[in-house]
């Protein structure tokens, strides 16, 4: 009974989350502090006090990061698929290019 309601709740969820992650990225747009091009991009700063810029970078990117993670699970789901060998690698691309920009996108919002 339920296993028939979970289409609608995965596409509700999946709205859900567009959504929110729309409203959180456009209220730190809005609310947060302005760089130039030129900063964002060439300048690079440990304000966390980590001791090393580089370090700084890594760790301030690991959440971001961390969404990248599991790109392969969709091949253990392969045989569930009724075409698999052209509808997962489709599948697996763009996943992969949706996570990576979104990705970006984050890592530039918070790089100042």
């Amino acid at each position: 009974m339920l296993l028939r309601k979970l289409p609608l709740f995965e596409h509700i969820m999946l709205v859900i989350h567009v959504i929110t992650f729309v409203t959180v990225l456009t209220i730190l747009w809005v609310m947060g502090d302005r760089s130039s091009s030129y900063v964002v991009w060439t300048e690079f700063g440990d304000y966390s006090g980590w001791g090393s810029n580089g370090l700084a970078m890594l760790v301030g990117s690991l959440g971001a990061s961390g969404s990248l993670l599991g790109s392969d699970s969709a091949a253990h789901l392969a045989e569930e698929l009724t075409d698999a060998s052209s509808a997962l690698p489709r599948s697996m691309i763009t996943t992969a290019a949706v996570k990576y920009s979104l990705t970006f996108i984050i890592v530039v919002s918070k790089s100042h």
